[in-house]
């Protein structure tokens, strides 16, 4: 249903399949483009010829590498009070997600990652330039990533607008209720390389998880 990133010249939308497991939607590769002229602006790195030359390499590394990754699912809010939802049987502590639900039946929580595969790549090498730039560069990945999947759950489910919140934001959600939001994945979350370390660190380091949710007509401040 889906393929979604953005083409530099069009900015088009294009779409491929993703795989459904135990209702979970599983993207087991996003698209994903990188500007190089974006890059060299993000990372202030003039047109130094050098610079350049070591950006384009690791580019082209990437573009070969890189496989990000993402799965999210449709879930009914189960109960609520004026600062917790519920979701799947597990309590999530959050005045702001609670507040911006209010009016919605259901919400999407998910997970979206970078890959292992660009992870290593970038742990291998010991050039500290290099690792800027490689980090940057993941940066960009995981950012076109999650504009995949934000477009995937909004095709697939008729939404218009659509926000998002994440556990460990604004002092409102506990970091720790990480552990919750993977708990509603299961196994399923070892299907695209995320795991969650005991201090609620994701490895792949650049990963995010939280819960989607359609934008409702009500006054509310959104992440």
């Amino acid at each position: 249903m889906l393929e979604i990133c953005y083409n530099k010249s069009s900015k088009s939308v294009k779409t491929h399949k993703g795989e459904i497991f135990m209702g979970i939607i599983l993207i087991d590769q996003l698209p994903f483009y990188l500007d190089e002229d974006m890059l060299i602006e993000k990372l202030k790195l003039r047109k130094r010829k050098g610079m350049l030359e070591m950006l384009n390499k690791l580019m082209k590394k990437a573009l070969k590498t890189a496989k990000p990754k993402g799965m999210y699912f449709e879930a009914y809010i189960e109960d609520r009070t004026e600062d917790s939802v519920m979701i799947k049987g597990e309590i999530f502590n959050s005045k702001i997600l609670a507040e911006a639900t209010k009016k919605n039946e259901k919400v999407y929580p998910y997970i979206i990652t970078c890959g292992e595969e660009i992870e290593e790549a970038y742990f291998k090498t010991d050039d500290l330039m290099e690792k800027y730039i490689m980090d940057g560069i993941i940066n960009s990945i995981l950012d076109c990533a999650t504009i995949c999947v934000s477009k995937d759950l909004q095709e697939r489910y008729g939404l218009d607008n659509i926000a998002y919140h994440i556990p460990g934001a604004l002092d409102d959600w506990p970091l720790d209720e990480q552990q919750k939001l993977f708990r509603l994945f299961g196994d399923e979350a070892n299907k695209i390389g995320v795991k969650l370390s005991d201090s609620n660190i994701m490895k792949p380091g650049k990963s995010v998880s939280g819960v989607y949710y359609q934008i409702m007509n009500h006054k509310m401040e959104f992440i």
